[in-house]
């Protein structure tokens, strides 16, 4: 029995749909903006409201990032394979970020800042920009 046009065209989107539903979605990539609901693609990131008390005015942004890091060696790679960079301010919970030399190196709606932790010094990173 021959299926006619139609039939073999909803078997096809029949079974597309059931092999696209097999395979896990990858997430939201380490450093990327990302809404609460969103799962990240690191197994440790989470997404994380990002408050940056900037000199022209408060950013706010929520980024894929991972908490709790003791060195810059736990913080997941960015896109370009560099390691993030771990920052406590304020003895708050530390928090990874994404490392920086540019603005282009950020997501859109995030700048380059160069920011001075607890244990001095001054780091390049990426924080949302002022609204």
């Amino acid at each position: 029995m021959a299926l006619s046009h139609r039939t073999r065209a909803i078997w096809v989107g029949a079974s597309l749909a059931l092999a696209l539903a097999g395979c896990p979605s990858r997430g939201v990539p380490s450093y990327d903006p990302c809404q609460p609901s969103q799962t990240c693609e690191g197994d440790r990131d989470r997404c994380v409201e990002i408050v940056y008390p900037g000199p022209s005015g408060e950013g706010v942004g929520s980024m894929c990032t991972m908490q709790g890091c003791l060195s810059d060696a736990d913080c997941p790679r960015d896109v370009r394979g560099a390691s993030g960079v771990c920052l406590i301010f304020d003895a708050a919970l530390s928090t990874c970020f994404e490392a920086c030399t540019r603005a282009g190196d950020c997501a859109l709606g995030w700048s380059c800042q160069a920011l001075a932790p607890e244990g001095g010094g001054t780091v390049s990173v990426c924080v949302p920009e002022a609204r």
